[in-house]
């Protein structure tokens, strides 16, 4: 007996069968879905990644899974409502949150803290990244981000850290332009360590000061009256000369130095103006103030402190484009530091890092490279983005990869054909019997001249005065004719291969307005289960805080 022939695969196990199926994709059904909810595979339990609800018995739905997840969902079709904020009042590990509209943070900080008269809190420590509306941001859970202050210059890794945080600054152009970003990501962490070490800079260790230094604004020795970079270079090279446990960094920072000075004064201006453009969100006071000074909160509290820690990274919308590298930094700076921290979550569970509104963040390779390993040091991945085609843009020969390494993948109010099309095909094909009906008519018509015999009989079958007059002599119809007529229906099955859903098909059960939506688990049969609003359902009742508008001067509530 064949060994694998128990394995019951569909085919391709012993003889050819005529009897094979084509196709066996099919939706986890009723019972399926009824078995793995009593199996503990399917259910909520506190420490699951809220799913939904089951459509048919209403029961929540979630997974225990330490994989990432991906959500892919429209624009305006409810990823909010129906997905990040439910996970936020439930989730009992630390939590990293990207806030594009600051609606999370209003809404789940209480929760997620120390709760209200109204609210039972998580009683987690919740911080509060607002550059441009800090001042909207209780002074109890307003922070600063100083990334400096990672670079510890008796780390080992004090070089690779300054080159997270060029490398995050950095947003990669067009392949044509490697030569000039990995030209800046070399000035700017090289100046990132300069700043780190040199003794006059104590106290102004920060992003500020880099800007300043590479733009020229700042003298590193206010009576040398040479040109601002001709200083800055010389005390790079200066640092060549660092000893001890500095020595490497000394090398790094006068090796970059001496490359700029062997630069063409084209080559050296381009790079310059490259570096210009990527530090341009500097500018801003907003970011300043929020970059400055010393840290009150690390990004190891996420992954050491026993009662949690919640921080929300608040960005309006209208500034996501402009100053997305300072997500890119705190993104970049929390995966190594879940990296360093080599023990496991003090809370017994991943944190959990959402990446909202993640085609803001652009290419970052610090998610491509360790992606696959995350998981493995504590860190777990929550993507969510509007369609494929901003996963496809920005990972273009990852994404594949990228998908591969969630262990959830959720889909609903998707209208484009990129993702639809890329659905249809995941969900597979399944088997169904065609009819085809073949239904023949045919007539004939035959003719021909008519005997002696039939004329004088057809002339007597006619009235008999008519038959006397003409003398029986037949003046017509002396030509026979006949018609024939059969008609025939043939019905056949046949198995064929067809799209469990069609891109329409999931176009139209799966939008907005269903509230449904599809959820790939990884060994599991594709699901379609409920969203659920958190202000629509009980599950979240006295968690989720109102939102008091204010309303304009004059104006009637």
């Amino acid at each position: 007996m064949n060994a694998l022939s128990a394995l019951h695969f569909p085919r391709g196990l012993g003889p050819a069968s005529q009897d094979s199926t084509l196709a066996t994709s099919h939706w986890c059904g009723d019972n399926e879905r009824a078995a793995l909810m009593s199996s503990g595979i399917l259910s909520y339990a506190p420490g699951a990644f809220w799913l939904g609800r089951d459509p048919v018995s209403a029961l929540p739905c979630g997974i225990q899974d330490d994989r990432h997840i991906v959500t892919i969902a429209g624009s305006r079709a409810g990823k909010g409502r129906s997905g990040i904020i439910p996970n936020l009042c439930l989730y009992p590990g630390s939590v990293v949150c990207i806030d594009p509209k600051g609606e999370n943070y209003k809404r789940t900080a209480a929760r997620r803290g120390h709760g209200t008269a109204s609210i039972e809190g998580l009683h987690q420590q919740v911080r509060v990244l607002a550059p441009f509306n800090a001042s909207s941001v209780p002074l109890e859970v307003r922070a600063t981000f100083n990334p400096l202050t990672l670079i510890d210059p008796d780390a080992d890794d004090a070089v690779e850290m300054a080159g997270l945080i060029a490398d995050a600054i950095v947003m990669s152009g067009d392949a044509k332009d490697a030569h000039w970003d990995e030209s800046t990501r070399g000035w700017i962490e090289a100046v990132c360590l300069l700043v780190s070490v040199h003794p006059l800079l104590a106290g102004k260790r920060d992003l500020v000061t880099v800007k300043r230094l590479i733009k020229g604004t700042l003298r590193l020795d206010p009576f040398d009256d040479r040109p601002p970079h001709e200083q800055l270079y010389e005390s790079m090279e200066r640092m060549g000369e660092m000893g001890g446990d500095e020595g490497n960094i000394g090398e790094v920072i006068a090796g970059a130095a001496a490359t700029m000075r062997e630069m063409g004064k084209d080559e050296r201006g381009s790079v310059l103006s490259t570096v210009s453009r990527n530090l341009k969100f500097l500018d801003s006071k907003g970011i300043q103030q929020s970059l400055i000074g010393e840290n009150d909160w690390s990004l190891d509290d996420l992954k050491t402190d026993p009662h949690g820690f919640t921080l929300y990274l608040v960005l309006p919308l209208r500034t996501m484009a402009t100053h997305a590298r300072w997500l890119r930094m705190v993104v970049s700076l929390l995966v190594a530091r879940m990296e360093a921290v080599d023990t496991p979550p003090a809370t017994g569970h991943p944190v959990l890092a959402v990446l909202d509104e993640a085609n803001v963040l652009g290419h970052m390779r610090t998610i491509e490279q360790s992606a696959g390993f995350m998981a493995g040091y504590g860190l777990k991945l929550w993507t969510v983005w509007q369609d494929l085609s901003q996963l496809k843009r920005h990972y273009r020969e990852s994404w594949e990869t990228f998908l591969g390494n969630a262990g959830t993948l959720v889909f609903f109010g998707n209208t484009d054909l990129t993702t639809l099309d890329h659905i249809s095909k995941r969900l597979g094909q399944t088997e169904i019997l065609q009819t085809n009906s073949n239904e023949t008519t045919s007539r004939s018509t035959s003719r021909r001249d008519l005997s002696a015999l039939e004329k004088i009989a057809r002339a007597q079958g006619r009235h008999a005065v008519e038959s006397f007059l003409k003398n029986f002599t037949v003046e017509s119809g002396s030509i026979g004719e006949t018609l024939s007529e059969t008609h025939s229906t043939a019905r056949t099955q046949t198995k064929v291969r067809n799209p469990l859903m069609t891109a329409d098909e999931i176009a139209l059960w799966f939008a907005r307005e269903t509230s449904l939506q599809i959820v790939f688990l990884a060994g599991l049969r594709p699901l379609a289960l409920s969203r659920t609003d958190h202000d629509r359902d009980p599950q979240f009742a006295g968690m989720v805080s109102a939102i008091v508008h204010k309303q304009p001067e004059g104006s009637t509530p």
